[in-house]
């Protein structure tokens, strides 16, 4: 499939391309990041189990991709198709970032039908403008570092062809990536460049390699970590969204194995089964349409069946939107994952969304759920750093008056939620959850991947970890004494109550550990034990 694309986007000319290969471009870029997903997820700062850049990235750009295979019309128009999907299709901080590159990208193209030098030039300076403008506080050594270099680096070479100008940003940004653990100390202490920065030059090189005509060869991917992998199948073995696709290539014989490496690239729960001159296929997929575009490169397709996974599991599981109540003066949105905290946060009124870490929700996910929230005032809790991009971008997108809570896990958005309180109108309880979010503390207990040295504490691959508020404070390979390090070093003389929130197949024996051991070290410590199911971290804890 990667080099079918190439081919049919390199076309008659490599000096400009029109609107159907900046489309093919995209497609095989799309297929190229979801070779590289795991790896990408593998470089995460923190050596615990939810990097999800990978997966963002991924998603955001075949959402752009199976938009621009279906438009019509010159490049310009196909960007700006690209850039509308990515963005409603984004995911994660790097998702919505990589979205508003796209849309920059279109801005600069204006009206033009086919790219040159001078098109591409101007798409990728407007696209590092909307990119950096689309961040309060940009950071360097990131995605936007390798956009911003691989864009300047073009401008100052003056190419005279756009395959020259590509050639010259890809470059530019695997160098930028290079770079990274020098701008980023944490990345340094970590041992890894930057995810998001990584994944844009792979997007490049894949764009680069369908303007050359020239394949890829996905068995010179690095396999990612043993624990990223593992991670992955926990996920999901846990839930698997997207739409359930089956159907037949048939005159696939021709090249059964080349078909069966590329298919095996297109979604989860993948099954081949050659029958005769046919390949019968089953997947799980966020984009069948983009499964049968790469599919039909091999034969003709028959028998096909798509089941929306998203929708039969919403009717099962899907609480109904909340009703304005003495409860709730403002309507909540919530991301929200593991069943104890999703049942808490819909009986203190929130409308759930189902994300969180490894499975951030896309940006038109939390529109819809915005738009069935209660009229008036409405509030979105995003409960990870990771969502909060998603979240404004949902909020200007929803066409109603939403205030975006800063909320950074699911734990402290609790203790927004319990503030809010029957008193006052919407303003005062807005007021009150934004007080509890600043008074709570968070701790997070997971376990690592890997080796690491994070902010000065070495972490051996399977000890427990233990963040404060987003700091890696603690690590050892008894659970509850990481705990109770963490726990000192957020002042808890200062603090009246704990609430222990446990997270999906802990034991017993820790729980009544860390339990038994806090309240004999803080006699006067209130201390709560809430099943809370969330999935990759045994336990998270809130101090207030």
């Amino acid at each position: 499939m990667i080099s079918l694309i190439a081919a049919r986007c390199a076309g008659d000319s490599r000096d400009r391309w029109n609107g159907a290969q900046l489309a093919a471009g995209l497609s095989m870029a799309a297929a190229w990041l979801r070779v590289h997903t795991e790896r990408l997820n593998g470089l995460n700062v923190y050596p615990v189990p939810d990097g999800d850049t990978g997966t963002n990235l991924s998603l955001t750009l075949d959402a752009a991709a199976e938009a621009a295979q279906q438009a019509t019309g010159g490049a310009a128009e196909v960007a700006r198709a690209a850039a509308h999907a990515a963005l409603m299709g984004s995911r994660g901080n790097s998702g919505v970032i990589l979205s508003q590159c796209l849309s920059g990208f279109a801005q600069g193209l204006h009206a033009a039908e086919e790219i040159g030098p001078a098109e591409l030039c101007a798409g990728l300076r407007q696209a590092v403008a909307r990119a950096y403008a689309s961040v309060a506080e940009p950071v360097e050594g990131t995605l936007l570092t390798a956009a911003r270099e691989a864009a300047e680096a073009v401008a100052s070479a003056a190419p005279t062809t756009a395959l020259e100008a590509l050639r010259i940003a890809a470059r530019a940004a695997g160098e930028s990536v290079e770079r990274s653990p020098q701008r980023l100390p944490l990345l340094r202490q970590a041992g890894v460049v930057d995810a998001g920065a990584e994944g844009l030059r792979v997007i490049l090189e894949a764009l680069l390699a369908a303007a050359e005509g020239r394949p890829l060869d996905p068995a010179t991917v690095p396999a990612p970590p043993p624990g990223v992998l593992a991670r992955a199948r926990a996920v999901q073995g846990v839930r698997e969204l997207g739409y359930c696709t089956e159907f037949l290539v048939r005159g696939a014989a021709a090249a059964p194995e080349q078909a069966r490496a590329v298919i095996r690239t297109l979604g989860t729960s993948v099954i081949v089964v050659a029958e005769a001159d046919a390949l019968r296929v089953h997947l799980h997929t966020e984009h069948p349409g983009t499964a049968l575009e790469t599919a039909l490169t091999f034969g003709r397709l028959d028998a096909v069946k798509i089941e929306d996974m998203e929708r039969q599991h919403q009717a099962h599981t899907a609480p109904e939107a909340p009703t304005p109540s003495a409860r709730t003066a403002v309507g909540i949105v919530a991301v929200v994952s593991g069943a104890g905290f999703q049942a808490l946060y819909t009986d203190l009124g929130a409308l759930v969304v189902d994300g969180g870490q490894t499975m951030n929700p896309s940006v038109e996910q939390l529109v819809a759920a915005l738009r069935a929230a209660p009229p008036g005032p409405a509030v979105l809790l995003p409960n990870h750093p990771n969502v909060v991009a998603a979240a404004r971008q949902a909020a200007a997108l929803s066409g109603r008056a939403v205030e975006v809570l800063d909320s950074t896990s699911q734990a402290q958005g609790i203790s927004a939620m319990l503030a809010v309180g029957p008193e006052g109108g919407p303003a005062e309880a807005i007021q009150r959850m934004r007080e509890a979010l600043r008074r709570v503390r968070t701790i997070e207990l997971a376990q690592a991947t890997r080796a690491a040295n994070v902010q000065g504490v070495c972490v051996q691959p399977g000890a427990y970890l233990a963040r404060l508020d987003g700091r890696v404070v603690a690590s050892g390979e008894d659970g509850v004494a990481t705990l109770l390090q963490a726990i000192r070093a957020a002042a808890p003389e200062q603090c009246e109550l704990a609430t222990l929130y446990v997270g999906e197949g802990v034991s017993q024996e820790l729980i009544d550990q860390a339990q038994a051991q806090l309240q004999a070290e803080r006699p006067d410590l209130a201390v709560e034990v809430v099943p809370g199911g969330q999935p990759h971290y045994p336990l998270l804890v809130t101090l207030e």
